[in-house]
């Protein structure tokens, strides 16, 4: 009884997915108040002196310090938030297979740790 209730309902949603809308639900448009899009974030990676774009599940504000996979092998990285963005689904600047997201903020000890080496580097550069 439960594979007939479960190919029933398999087929009632092909018959939905199939179904053509009235012409008045295409006229109305999209419900939604704010455009579709998705939001990238540019990251400055110090290690490695350069800039990539990363998708992200929170907000993160610029100069946050976060956790970034990266390499083939997804090996986790720092890197500081410079930006983000918000791209419309169909203008989006790197395809999304390609992306990757950001894991995380960066624990409190390596925060510390780049506020020592950002003091550090402008005390050298004011001295030159």
């Amino acid at each position: 009884m439960g594979i007939v209730k479960w190919v029933s309902q398999l087929i009632q949603w092909f018959k939905g997915l199939f179904r053509r809308r009235p012409v008045s639900d295409a006229a109305a448009g999209p419900t939604e108040k704010a455009a579709p899009g998705i939001t990238f974030f540019t990251v400055y990676i110090p290690t490695l002196d350069g800039r990539f774009e990363y998708l992200g599940t929170e907000d993160y504000g610029s100069g946050e310090i976060v956790i970034l996979p990266f390499g083939p092998e997804d090996r986790e990285i720092f890197g500081i938030v410079e930006k983000q963005q918000r791209y419309p689904v169909d203008k989006l600047p790197l395809p999304l297979w390609k992306m990757k997201y950001i894991l995380g903020k960066a624990p409190e000890a390596i925060v510390k740790e780049y506020g020592r080496l950002n003091q550090s580097k402008a005390r050298n550069k004011a001295s030159q």
